[in-house]
């Protein structure tokens, strides 16, 4: 957890480059963008699709190749229930999510705080913010205004078991 632009997705993609094997270039991140519109399909589609890039990862480069799926902001869904089911249950549909294919799942989540304009002007002046190389994402789950979430105010989402 921790404020917008404070380095969690750098963070992560840091420590997949990492575990690189030198001289081999692969894709061990997958991005996840979340966000208000993000639907149970769109994660069980994410999902899957991690599940075949860590098989694929693990039978190209060897058995040590991890790969890790990145939700970022998942407290900013409804569907956030389901990331607890894919997260902490490890399953997807009732069904184990295959264990012993490299495969990590973390999620972020940023506080509730609503930006004021001058903090959002230091954000983006730093490179920092709501538009940090957003064409890299993978799966947006579809495309939101960056003027539109600016300024927006993140809803938590209860979990309940």
């Amino acid at each position: 957890m921790g404020e917008t632009g404070c380095g969690k997705t750098r963070l992560i993609k840091f420590m997949c480059d990492l575990s690189c094997p030198p001289g081999i270039k692969l894709r061990n991140m997958i991005l996840a963008k979340v966000h208000g519109g993000t639907t149970e399909a769109n994660l069980k589609k994410a999902v899957r699709d991690a599940i075949k890039t860590a098989k694929r990862n693990q039978d190209e480069h060897g058995a040590y190749i991890s790969t890790v799926l990145f939700f970022d902001e998942a407290n900013t869904t409804e569907a956030v229930g389901f990331i607890k089911k894919i997260l902490c249950d490890r399953q997807i549909d009732g069904k184990p999510i295959p264990s012993g294919i490299g495969l990590g799942i973390i999620a972020a989540c940023n506080p509730y705080r609503k930006h004021s304009d001058k903090m959002i002007h230091r954000l983006e002046r730093a490179g920092l913010g709501y538009r940090v190389r957003a064409s890299e994402t993978e799966d947006t789950f579809g495309m939101l205004n960056a003027t539109t979430i600016q300024g927006l105010t993140i809803t938590y989402v209860s979990l309940e078991y």
